[in-house]
């Protein structure tokens, strides 16, 4: 996630969450099913006779190694970005050994921030090592840092979730101890998700919301609980209106599910939700045209109450934008969202073009492929970005640092250009000069329809950030840009 779930707390989450909570916690096992199935004919318990642990490739090399030599009298071991600390006390080893710290990517179920292999691999000690993540509000994601645990990976591929894991807030971070080094990353030990989170649709068009997660069974008594995933399509588990959860909690009720404040059933201007299976899955369908708030809210409610005392709820959201046609483009840039229409889907179909919407359009040259937004009079500002080698899936824009990658020009600025390939610069008082070097900043393109045929679609969306280099002296900051965007379009035939 990314998830994008917003979390609200009316009082502050006891630390010792992460110690005892996966005992007994259940998490929201689902099952696909007619509508016409009754509330009584669904079981309560989930079968978890067919349970198999999450399994994923092993984690691979995001980074330089940093190696620092540590002997029997212990010492600290910090990763080059600061963000995985490692202390060892005195006697854990019993002779000199170089300690490694290798960045890894996260591929833990739930996986928060980047992750680390230790080595020697399998190096074992006396005396357990504390291991000590940071966290920022990037690895948050908007959640809770209640939520965070750590995981380590076995040689099979399964994760363990460390329920030994403590959170300290005044720091900002999350530690456990360990006698093996191994794989570690942080993670999420609580997936509240509405799944899809976000989600465009056209007009009239239905789309079904459920809850998501993940589970542990409680049969294990070590520190370390396996995880699995759950889902929809996993047929031998099945719907709980309550979820039990360890011993710092009585249970997680279901809420409300809600359109834009107005509880369930709704059918008004901005669409009808109404909800089924115990509260777990819902429906919203679009209005006959898009209303005045073209993305609406979808929220679903879980309260619990705290055997130590105190109440805490849970707010989760899936944002939903209705467009007009099949083939469309929308963009944020700056905070201002712009509409535009597919400039191929109207000459094929010969229908008259808008005049309060932008012109988009995609051109395949050779193997780059190009994405064009021309917003509306008067504004005439334009977005390109540029894909060399396009494929299905997460495309980046920084090849080799080129400076035209993606570029967008604010001609309401006075032709104001920003591009996500620029010079960082600083002056320097001793030599009166500007030094710096070119710097890239990728923008994320995750295209979710594409086959390079002729007349075929090509859809995704894409965000990240462009800068303007201002002219003057004493070399002025990059100015910074949001941007971001989806689109369904159609290559020329």
């Amino acid at each position: 996630m990314s998830f994008k779930n917003q979390f609200f707390s009316n009082e502050t989450q006891s630390l010792t969450i992460m110690k005892t909570i996966f005992k007994y916690f259940i998490y929201t096992a689902l099952l696909t099913g007619l509508l016409s199935c009754k509330k009584d004919d669904i079981p309560r318990t989930p079968d978890f006779s067919k349970f198999m642990p999450e399994a994923t490739p092993k984690g691979t090399p995001a980074g330089t190694v940093y190696a620092q030599q540590i002997g029997p009298a212990g010492g600290q071991v910090r990763s080059a970005d600061g963000l995985l600390t490692l202390d060892i006390p005195a006697g854990a080893l019993s002779a000199n050994t170089n300690i490694g710290i290798q960045p890894i990517t996260n591929n833990a179920p739930l996986g928060a921030g980047p992750g680390y292999r230790l080595t020697p691999e399998g190096t074992t000690f006396a005396k357990p090592v504390k291991i000590s993540f940071k966290y920022n509000d990037q690895i948050l994601d908007g959640g809770l840092p209640d939520f965070l645990w750590i995981a380590t990976q076995k040689e099979d591929g399964t994760w363990l979730g460390d329920r030994r894991s403590t959170v300290d807030k005044n720091t900002k971070t999350v530690s456990t101890e360990t006698t093996h080094f191994s794989d570690w990353v942080t993670g999420r030990f609580i997936n509240l998700a509405l799944v899809p989170d976000k989600k465009t649709i056209r007009v009239g068009e239905s789309v079904e919301l459920e809850l998501t997660g993940f589970l542990s069974k409680d049969e294990w008594g070590d520190d370390l609980v396996p995880l699995a995933h759950v889902s929809s399509g996993s047929d031998d588990l099945v719907p709980v209106d309550r979820f039990a959860v360890a011993k710092e909690y009585h249970a997680f009720d279901i809420g409300e599910w809600t359109l834009n404040g107005s509880k369930v059933p709704v059918n008004n201007a901005n669409g009808s939700l109404d909800s089924y299976y115990d509260g777990l899955h819902a429906e919203y369908k679009a209005p006959a045209k898009v209303p005045s708030t073209r993305t609406v809210a979808v929220s679903l409610s879980l309260s619990f109450n705290k055997t130590t005392g105190g109440k805490s709820t849970v707010m989760l959201v899936s944002n939903i934008t209705i467009v007009e046609d099949e083939y469309y483009a929308i963009t944020t840039i700056g905070g201002r969202e712009v509409n535009y229409y597919d400039s191929m889907e109207y000459t094929y179909s010969g229908k008259p073009r808008p005049k309060d919407k932008g012109q988009a359009g995609v051109l395949l040259t050779g193997n780059e492929l190009n994405l064009i937004f021309t917003s509306p009079t008067p504004d005439f500002s334009s977005l390109n970005i540029r894909l060399k080698g396009p494929k299905k899936g997460i495309n980046g824009t920084c090849v080799n640092e080129s400076a035209y990658q993606v570029a967008y020009t604010d001609n309401k600025s006075g032709f104001t250009q920003y591009l996500n390939a620029y010079r960082d610069q600083k002056w320097n008082s001793v030599t009166s000069l500007c030094e710096g070097r070119t710097k890239c900043s990728e923008i994320n393109v995750t295209l979710t329809e594409y086959t390079g045929e002729k007349g075929s679609a090509v859809a995704g969306k894409f965000s990240g950030i462009v800068y303007h280099v201002p002219v003057g002296t004493n070399c002025p900051a990059p100015v910074p840009l949001a941007i971001s965007g989806e689109f369904r379009l159609l290559l020329p035939k």
